[in-house]
């Protein structure tokens, strides 16, 4: 759904639709999200339940009476959710984020990423982390440039691999794929967009997320 404001020339059009999805709100008429229905609200909600339901588990870490620990949170989202996790850590200060096949939200009108994208963001450029595919359907150079956005003055480059991600110290901090899509059925397995959130990239999941 993010990708229809492409084609806005608002330069703000991301910004209303990702703050009504992530606190609550309305973007237009189409679309309102009530509070407690917000991401935020469920992000709570869930982490007070696994808290009182599984407490020997360790849960009640990442919530306290004030509300959410964001600061030991790692944020994983793929397409749509990728640009969600990254509005989020802007709002808050987390671990870590990991954005897969997204963020989205680049203006093809304006030739321009979303504004937000390079906002102040209470989380550190240097946490936020993606892995993209170079034969996305959304346009991986589109999802560069909204990515390279969210590193501030220092923008990362993005750094290309077919089977094993790349290994040195600091591991790059957008990752795209090269491998080719397994056929399935004769036909491309879940297609590039889909193929990052498959079992085959755990290991390259894994790996950004221990960078």
């Amino acid at each position: 759904m993010a990708a229809k404001f492409r084609g806005s020339n608002d330069v703000h059009a991301f910004d209303a639709y990702r703050r009504a999805i992530v606190r609550g709100g309305s973007v237009d008429e189409t679309l309102t999200v009530a509070a407690d229905s917000s991401i935020e609200a469920r992000i709570v909600a869930a982490l007070r339940h696994l808290a009182a339901a599984r407490g020997s588990e360790g849960w009640g870490e990442f919530s306290s009476k004030q509300g959410v620990v964001w600061d030991k949170l790692i944020l994983i989202g793929h397409s749509q959710g990728a640009g969600h996790a990254a509005y989020l850590a802007h709002e808050h200060k987390v671990a870590k984020v990991l954005a897969v096949a997204g963020p989205q939200d680049y203006l093809t009108e304006l030739a321009r990423p979303a504004a937000w994208l390079s906002a102040p963001s209470r989380t550190p450029h240097d946490r936020y982390r993606a892995l993209l595919h170079v034969q996305d359907e959304y346009d991986v150079k589109l999802q560069i440039a909204a990515n390279r956005a969210l590193h501030g003055a220092k923008p990362a480059e993005p750094v290309r691999f077919d089977r094993e991600p790349p290994t040195q110290k600091q591991a790059p901090q957008i990752l795209v794929s090269e491998r080719p899509l397994a056929p399935s059925n004769g036909a491309a397995q879940g297609q590039a967009h889909g193929s990052l959130k498959q079992l085959p990239y755990a290991e390259v999941w894994l790996y950004l997320l221990a960078h």
